[in-house]
């Protein structure tokens, strides 16, 4: 019962610490790993010892344990601690074995095309790992200034509806006065930029550089329009800020789950990789 009673109440007394001391606690207990993982290397090394052999297990178990969080997060009904300390663990694991791996490498670029892939395996997967860093903390406070707050298996759908109300909008032009202005504005801008997906130069950088291009050319066609035309007008710029706020919505989200997948891929091939030259570094250890 008292033990039960200690790892529940653990947890408790870590989430009381405020987030920046965690955060100073972390940093001070990660270059203490650090500073000792470094005087074990030098100790092995004025004995004489092989300390690429324990640096390379020591990066190894350290890959094992970042590939381990992904297991985490499909694991949420066991007592493992939160999704939040896990990722708290992955970034300092990772800040500890980019130390380790400066220290076991004798060129950060090693020579040979194997040990040269896995050089460079490693430093894209640390550089996806602080875009990551970066990404996950400034890509959801984008999202929540977003009025338009769609899911994300929704996007499409709601795509769609804008398409329809807009076509739809167009139909009721043809017997009002000045209508023929606004039809051409419609078909010419309007109807491929609702009809169309999300560019894939949006997806990577999104920007309001359409919409207002869009906005503007409309605003100077307004000075045409009858008062009626002037109503569809203002219900085809409503449109376009609705869809707009979908679209920087949908690029952000994208952004986000595109980073997750490719940082998993390349995680999972990198310590593939580093099995790989494990293998071979204890079959030439044995010679």
């Amino acid at each position: 019962m008292s033990q039960i009673t200690l790892e529940s109440t653990l947890p408790s007394r870590w989430k009381a610490i405020s987030m920046r001391r965690r955060r100073v606690l972390a940093c001070v207990a990660t270059l203490l790993a650090i500073e000792l993982f470094w005087c074990c290397n030098q100790i092995i090394v004025s004995r004489l010892g092989n300390a690429s052999l324990f640096s390379g297990s020591v990066l190894l178990a350290c890959l094992f344990l970042l590939v381990a969080i992904g297991a985490r997060r499909r694991l949420v009904m066991l007592p493992l601690w939160s999704v939040s300390t896990w990722l708290q663990v992955h970034l300092y694991t990772g800040i500890f074995a980019c130390a380790v791996f400066v220290v076991h490498v004798p060129r950060i670029i090693a020579n040979g095309w194997f040990e040269g892939i896995l050089s460079w395996l490693f430093i894209v997967v640390s550089a996806s790992g602080i875009y990551g860093i970066f990404a996950s903390r400034s890509i959801p406070k984008r999202l929540t200034a977003v009025p338009t707050q769609p899911r994300y298996d929704r996007i499409n759908w709601h795509r769609d509806q804008y398409r329809q109300a807009a076509a739809k909008e167009y139909e009721s032009l043809k017997p009002v006065s000045g209508g023929d202005v606004l039809a051409n504005f419609y078909t010419r801008q309007l109807q491929p930029y609702f009809e169309s997906g999300l560019p894939l130069a949006f997806r990577i950088q999104p920007n309001q550089r359409r919409r207002r291009s869009l906005l503007a050319e409309l605003g100077d066609i307004k000075r045409y329009l009858s008062d009626q035309a002037l109503e569809s007008a203002n219900q085809f710029a409503g449109m376009i800020r609705h869809r707009d706020e979908l679209d920087y919505h949908h690029g952000l989200q994208w952004k986000l789950r595109s980073w997750v997948i490719v940082h998993a891929a390349l995680s999972l091939l990198l310590i593939v990789w580093a099995v790989v030259h494990a293998g071979f570094a204890f079959m030439m250890l044995g010679r």
